[in-house]
């Protein structure tokens, strides 16, 4: 006698359970630096202010020296000492996050858990994003000084810009050894410190990074410094600049100063010491290592507690101090 088959589908299928692997997969990270290369201002809890002040005194000037007859005094420079000041008021930044509490009982991931952790990406995205913001509105029309273009030099940045944005890609306009020596000579026109006394920090993407390192010159970190010297982020060094990649570069397309996802422009940056100040915060603002605050009790809002919420908030600012210590540098890339 014959068996006969089972060849309905649709009944195995219903009873299959996917199996749900427990550990989350990587997802892309973000390699941030600009927080690291800037100078803190400590604002602390109890400080009575949402404005964040820097001081620089005077530059040196040799018309103060005086020649001086014997027996005679020179005539005394009085007043107050000249300081350069540099002022930054602190804006508010925040997120919210709700789940219900039947989401949380159920979901095998610990949602909420997890999403406290992309908040603190988040925090740190947002915070390199500002002062990257602000670096490069400093810097806009700032001319062919601080403001560089890979195979233009008229000394018109809108114009160069334009001409960038429309040049066909080739050698001329990618990002090269002597474009980043002009970089750091922009800077050292200015006399700009160095971040470290000996190195000018190199902020710079991997659509530039991926043309620079193919020179025959270049010195990869194991060149020249031990593992415990080494700055985060660094790829190599070349004629005095320490090369930092980053990931949330600042990218345009046809309109200068406009970030775009999409752009073909990309920006690379040569900095000095104290060219961009930010604060450091005290208490639970601090926008590195927020507070997440986590609501989980019921109260007159919620009395059920039907909703678990979490949320963190900071004070938070960047100033560019001094534009002379700061060149941004666009070009564009082989990489496709």
């Amino acid at each position: 006698m014959a068996i006969a088959k089972t060849t309905d589908l649709t009944f195995t299928n219903e009873r299959l359970i996917p199996f749900l692997e427990k550990k989350l997969l990587l997802h892309a990270g973000y390699t941030l630096r600009w927080y690291d290369i800037s100078k803190k201002g400590e604002l602390k809890k109890g400080s009575n202010a949402k404005t964040i002040r820097w001081f620089r005194r005077r530059e040196a000037s040799a018309a103060n020296v005086k020649s001086i007859a014997e027996g005679v005094n020179p005539e005394a420079r009085g007043g107050h000492p000249v300081l350069q000041a540099a002022e930054a008021t602190l804006a508010q930044y925040g997120d919210v996050y709700s789940l219900t509490d039947v989401m949380d009982a159920i979901d095998a991931y610990e949602p909420l858990k997890n999403e406290i952790g992309a908040m603190g990406e988040d925090a740190g995205l947002k915070v390199d994003t500002v002062i990257r913001d602000v670096v490069v509105a400093a810097l806009l029309n700032s001319d062919n000084s601080l403001s560089r273009f890979a195979g233009v030099n008229t000394g018109d940045s809108s114009a160069d810009f334009t001409t960038l944005a429309a040049a066909t890609n080739g050698a001329t306009y990618q990002f090269s050894r002597a474009f980043a020596l002009g970089m750091k000579t922009a800077l050292r026109v200015k006399r700009a410190p160095k971040v470290d006394g000996k190195y000018y920090a190199g902020l710079i993407p991997p659509e530039h990074s991926h043309d620079f390192v193919q020179d025959t010159e270049w010195m990869n970190p194991s060149d020249y410094s031990k593992p415990e010297q080494r700055w985060a982020g660094e790829i190599g060094q070349m004629d005095g600049i320490r090369w930092i990649e980053i990931d949330n570069s600042f990218k345009e397309s046809s309109t200068y100063g406009t970030f775009d996802a999409a752009g073909d422009v990309f920006s690379s940056f040569v900095v000095g010491r104290d060219a961009v100040g930010v604060p450091k915060m005290g208490g639970t603002n601090d926008p590195v290592k927020p507070k997440v605050f986590i609501l989980d009790k019921e109260e007159k809002s919620d009395p059920l507690n039907l909703q678990i919420m979490a949320g963190w908030k900071v004070w938070w600012a960047a100033k560019v101090l001094n534009a002379s210590f700061v060149c941004q540098g666009r070009a564009l890339s082989s990489f496709a």
